[in-house]
């Protein structure tokens, strides 16, 4: 079927079946010119023609077009209307194409939109991800490849090197050791395709003719990684039994091999700064956060604190590691009490005091390092215990990956974009990122706070020179990698004052503490 036969048989097998398978009218008189006169205050003005038309505005027509460059970048390289230009060192197998795989040029004759939805309703073919400004991937049996090649609007078509479901990080390794087994010993992450539902284990592509390109991501797993562990439908994790990237890469249920996620955490004049005793005045109503529900996903948390109450409503360990508490730093006790403490142990109180807590604690205590379960898994498992904001003092500990769109990225604006669509049901979920703490250089903000549904949040100085209406300089900075504003707004994060976790055993980077608050900087 066009597989490399590397992969041993019956794992790596693809099922390739056959089946046969508003606006209140007044009464008119018979000349439309009378008015009734049971009411002789009532007076008839004319409208001029066209005062409508004048009021909208005409439609530039010069907007009509789209004049989108006919390309499609990637971190490999350029195609076009010629070719694929290579713009980086590559290992030579890698450059082997994807037998289910295209890259397809759109051109400026139908909107992109239009073509994207046209080529969405081709049996056996699915469009996988836009690469900017004018191509779309597509995967599909080779008769639903061959179909999107002939739709009009298509420029150019192109088959897709396997390099292209390497993470660049891995092919860096891979040059610079000489050789894939380099990376036996790492600990990665292989992802597979995602639909409007989130993440799929499955690849289940049937054609006109009946003909069909089935593959289980759990099976390839399986077989490609010692014991892996789940993280979510399409999301595995573990080390390779056997170094063989090139049979990996081309399975069709693989859309990247990566390394596994590295995350760290970014974070009583806050309240003052951001006006929250203000809006408590002149509002009738307090905005207080009563009947809200917040969830925080962050190192652990010191649930008995006490300036919680009773209002921690779950808390619970998404890594597997079988704590929720805060041993190490603290962090998240201190950024879950910034959201939503009362102050009751000493006065230094949260910005919604009577909000609900659903914590969901990521720091494995053995090693004080953050995991990363799936964030698909994260946000819906938040919006299923009733919280509708959830907000994350974290993100990307690699450099390589500032300012970058990546799968974590992809992940979390799929599920804001899915709970944001009032046609799915559901009530919207805002979720909020920490730009992170590597400014004062532009292109810094870690992933996921890149996202484009995503609040990214860097932070200004909360008290000292200039505060509050100058940046700290740590604050990562943006745009991203493609050219877009980030962060979207910033907020106190120089020298916050609040809860202190009792049993945190790591806490010398604070810059003041008492028995039950710390000052901690960062977003």
């Amino acid at each position: 079927a066009g597989v490399s036969n590397r992969l041993s048989a019956g794992v790596f097998v693809l099922l390739l079946l056959f089946s046969t398978s508003s606006s209140l009218l007044l009464p008119r008189g018979d000349g439309g010119n009378e008015v009734s006169t049971f009411n002789p205050d009532w007076v008839r003005f004319e409208v001029s023609d066209d005062v409508y038309r004048e009021a909208l505005g005409v439609m530039d027509g010069s907007l009509a077009d789209e004049t989108r460059d006919s390309l499609a970048i990637t971190p490999l390289g350029t195609f076009d209307a010629t070719g694929f230009t290579l713009e980086r060192p590559v290992p030579e197998s890698f450059l082997e194409p994807r037998f289910d795989v295209l890259m397809l040029i759109v051109s400026n004759d139908m909107r992109f939109h239009d073509v994207r939805l046209e080529l969405e309703q081709v049996p056996g073919l699915a469009v996988r991800e836009f690469i900017s400004p004018s191509g779309l991937m597509v995967q599909g049996t080779p008769a639903a490849l061959q179909e999107a090649e002939l739709h009009g609007a298509v420029l150019t078509s192109h088959a897709v090197p396997i390099g292209m479901f390497l993470h660049p990080d891995l092919m860096d390794v891979v040059l610079l050791n000489e050789g894939e087994s380099a990376v036996g010993d790492l600990l990665l992450r292989l992802d597979g395709w995602r639909d409007a539902t989130g993440p799929l284990d499955v690849v289940s592509l049937s054609d006109r003719s009946g003909f069909t390109l089935e593959q289980d991501l759990g099976e390839v797993a399986r077989q490609t990684f010692v014991e892996p562990k789940t993280w979510d439908a399409g999301r595995y994790e573990g080390r390779l039994t056997s170094v063989d990237l090139a049979s990996l890469l081309l399975q069709p249920s693989v859309m990247q091999l990566r390394p596994d996620p590295a995350f760290t955490a970014f974070n009583d004049q806050s309240r003052g700064h951001m006006k929250a005793n203000t809006m408590t005045t002149y509002f009738t109503t307090d905005l207080d956060g009563s009947g809200q529900t917040v969830a925080v996903a962050d190192s652990g948390l010191d649930e008995d604190h006490g300036d919680f109450g009773t209002r921690v409503v779950g808390n619970y360990d998404v890594i597997g590691d079988g704590s929720t508490a805060d041993k190490h730093s603290g962090h998240g006790t201190h950024v879950a009490c910034t959201v939503l403490g009362d102050g009751f142990r000493g006065g230094y109180g949260g910005v919604a005091q009577a909000a609900d807590l659903y914590f969901q604690a990521m720091e494995n205590d053995n090693t004080g390092n953050f995991q990363s379960p799936s964030l698909n898994n994260l946000l819906n498992t938040a919006y299923n215990a009733g919280a509708r904001t959830h907000t994350n003092s974290w993100g990307s500990s690699a450099a390589s990956e500032q300012s970058k769109y990546n799968s974590e990225t992809e992940d979390v604006d799929d599920r804001a974009n899915y709970y944001d669509r009032y046609y799915n049901g559901v009530e919207g979920l805002t979720i909020l990122f920490a730009a992170g703490n590597d400014g004062p250089d532009s292109g810094t903000v870690s992933p996921p706070a890149t996202a484009k549904n995503v609040i990214s949040v860097g932070n200004h100085k909360n008290r000292g020179s200039g505060s509050p209406d100058s940046m700290w300089s740590g604050s990562s900075r943006g745009p991203t990698d493609d050219g877009r504003i980030k962060p979207d707004l910033v907020a106190p994060g120089a020298y916050v004052r609040s809860c202190k976790a009792q049993e945190a055993t790591d806490i010398n980077g604070n810059t003041w503490a008492s028995s039950y608050y710390l000052e901690y900087t960062g977003t």
